[in-house]
């Protein structure tokens, strides 16, 4: 990262504190992670319509996959419950599904592999994955 870099990630996080805007330097878009192969976010999306389902996920920009989701699965809107930054989000992911697994949801899918949709709601589900993930934990 070069000077010119860090002084407009300086000057981002300024402003987002000045607007007491938090959730965006949590929900930065994809091009602020530094290149680290398999650096991202896993994350918890709920739906309001449905209180005691919560879809666990992996992505380099959570707020866009909750908008991709929302288009490709569902018509009621999904929001983003929590995120976490990790350095290695498919390994994070994994150990998060498994530490989720007395909820899961339903029947494996085609692929044999479990949902990533869990019977739970998303502040008990919180703890448990943060816990699991704590060691892909990125600064």
């Amino acid at each position: 990262m070069n000077l010119l870099d860090k002084l407009a990630t300086v000057r981002r996080i300024a402003r987002a504190v000045r607007e007491d805007d938090y959730l965006s330097l949590i929900l930065a878009p994809a091009e602020k992670i530094p290149p680290v192969p398999g650096a991202g976010y896993v994350y918890l999306i709920v739906n309001p319509e449905y209180p005691h389902k919560v879809k666990c996920g992996r992505s380099n920009d959570p707020a866009r996959r909750c908008r991709d989701y929302l288009q490709a699965v569902d018509a009621y809107p999904w929001e983003l419950a929590y995120s976490w930054r990790v350095s290695d989000m498919e390994a994070a992911e994994a150990e998060a599904h498994r530490a989720l697994a007395p909820w899961n949801y339903g029947p494996p899918r085609r692929n044999g592999k479990p949902t990533e949709t869990f019977r739970t709601n998303a502040d008990h589900a919180r703890p448990i994955v943060e816990a699991a993930i704590a060691k892909y934990f990125a600064g």
